[in-house]
C-alpha cells in the first residue's frame, strides 16, 4: 500500500467530487462531499492542507480534521477565484451543516 511505501502516519487524499480518503491507524475512512454549486476549484487543495494542518497542530483527531478541511475546501469552490477562509467563514459553514455549532 502507498501509505507504507512512503512511511507516513496519516495519508489524506483529495478525490474531487468523490470527497476525500483518510488512511490513519490502519483505517480507511471516506469523507463525502456536501452538495454545492462549484464555480472554481482554485485553492481547494491548499485549503485542505492548511485547514487539516492547523487542526492537527491544535490536537484535533485526523478524521474530524478531515471533515473540517473538506467543508472548508467546498466553501472555497463556491466562489470564482481564490477565496480566503476565515474563522467567521468556518463558523458559517459549521452553522449551516451542523446546526448545533455556535
Amino acid at each position: 500500500m502507498f501509505k507504507e511505501y512512503i512511511d507516513c502516519e496519516i495519508l489524506l487524499l483529495t478525490l474531487g467530487a468523490d470527497g476525500m480518503s483518510l488512511y490513519h491507524n490502519d483505517n480507511l475512512d471516506q469523507i463525502p462531499t456536501k452538495a454545492r454549486k462549484v464555480y472554481d476549484v482554485s485553492g481547494a487543495g491548499d485549503t485542505v492542507i492548511a485547514t487539516f494542518a492547523i487542526n492537527d497542530i491544535c490536537g484535533v483527531e485526523p478524521l474530524q480534521s478531515s471533515f473540517i478541511a473538506n467543508l472548508a475546501a467546498g466553501r472555497v469552490c463556491e466562489e470564482i477565484g481564490v477565496f480566503p477562509i476565515t474563522v467567521d467563514s468556518l463558523k458559517e459553514i459549521f452553522a449551516y451543516h451542523y446546526k448545533n455549532i455556535d
